[in-house]
């Protein structure tokens, strides 16, 4: 079917379509919309702080719109949708990543200078200050907020990293006012690293279903872990941790600047997305169920099982209310 907008701004926003949607009749109620995305060829969910814009020529947008249905075990969940479907979508809430990046950017850019020897040793207290809060405590408190939006990968990196820069702030304090010897436990601290190193891979290997930026990311930060730890016995590999730390500030950096700007609709910056099945865009997470339940605020369902249940309709847009497509 066809379904025709004519009267639009020249820029909108994806709670404004959802409003006309339903003033032509579109039974969003009990489903969940998505339109066709053609730079990852497959389909994203409409979400409400999304930003569209009619071609400055003035000729009709046309978007491909796909109503999936809320329809759960036993069918209660298409049923609650009808009735409240502001309880099955939840609130927008704003991507929280780019506090954090910035956070472990420029904290961890902070010790690899220390660790380059660029700055003196006695940095190190500075560099606690930031850990305990801006890398630290920031980080953890994203993290649970991640939690919240049901970005479960994003929560793990986040509280994870972020704890540890409280413990590691906590652990140098503790040796610079000599209440614990910093040399006495060189078998510990290189061990501790490398779990973090292992534990960093783990997340490496996710970021495979993810985008190139998050690969760096997690790859450049596993490397320099095990070069921490080699370097608890020998300083050069900690000189090298410390170069392999700045190259991945450099890519934190414009990690969280592409998401700050992609978010506010700016401009775009690359974060390079994998490939991913047409039908699976911006739509599956790890451990995510077929169902779209109430307790899922960001939306998210597995359309695997969804094929050859949804309505299809192409929306033709323009600002011009005589004109016809």
């Amino acid at each position: 079917s066809v379904v025709r907008w004519t009267d639009a701004p020249s820029v909108f926003s994806g709670l404004q379509l959802r409003d006309a949607l339903v003033r032509k009749g579109i039974p969003l109620s009990g489903h969940h919309p998505q339109v066709y995305n053609d730079q990852y060829r497959g389909y994203e969910n409409l979400d409400g702080d999304a930003v569209y814009s009619i071609p400055p020529d003035g000729t009709v947008l046309r978007l491909d719109l796909r109503l999936t249905p809320l329809v759960g075990v036993n069918g209660a969940v298409a049923e609650r949708a009808r009735e409240a479907p502001e309880q099955i979508h939840g609130p927008v809430m704003a991507n929280g990543g780019p506090i954090a990046l910035f956070a472990f950017c420029f904290t961890t850019l902070l010790l690899m200078l220390v660790e380059t020897k660029v700055a003196t040793g006695d940095t190190v207290l500075l560099v606690c200050g930031y850990a305990w809060f801006h890398g630290g405590l920031v980080q953890l408190l994203i993290g649970l907020y991640e939690l919240r939006r049901n970005n479960l990968f994003g929560a793990v990196a986040f509280v994870s990293y972020g704890a540890f820069w409280m413990g590691w702030a906590l652990t140098e304090t503790l040796v610079k006012t000599g209440d614990f010897a910093g040399t006495a436990y060189p078998a510990g601290k290189a061990g501790y690293l490398a779990i973090w190193g292992i534990f960093t891979v783990i997340m490496l290997i996710q970021t495979l279903f993810i985008n190139r930026c998050l690969q760096a990311i997690f790859g450049l930060l596993a490397l320099c872990f095990f070069l921490l730890s080699a370097g608890v016995y020998d300083s050069d590999y900690s000189v090298a941790a410390g170069v392999v730390g700045i190259l991945l500030c450099i890519v934190v950096f414009y990690t969280a600047t592409a998401e700050l700007y992609n978010e506010l609709g700016s401009m775009h910056l690359p974060l390079f997305p994998v490939e991913k099945h047409d039908e699976e865009h911006n739509n599956c997470k790890a451990g995510k169920g077929a169902v779209l339940r109430q307790s899922d605020p960001a939306g998210v369902i597995s359309l695997r099982a969804r094929k050859g249940e949804m309505d299809y309709a192409e929306v033709q847009i323009s600002s011009d209310p005589h004109r016809h497509a």
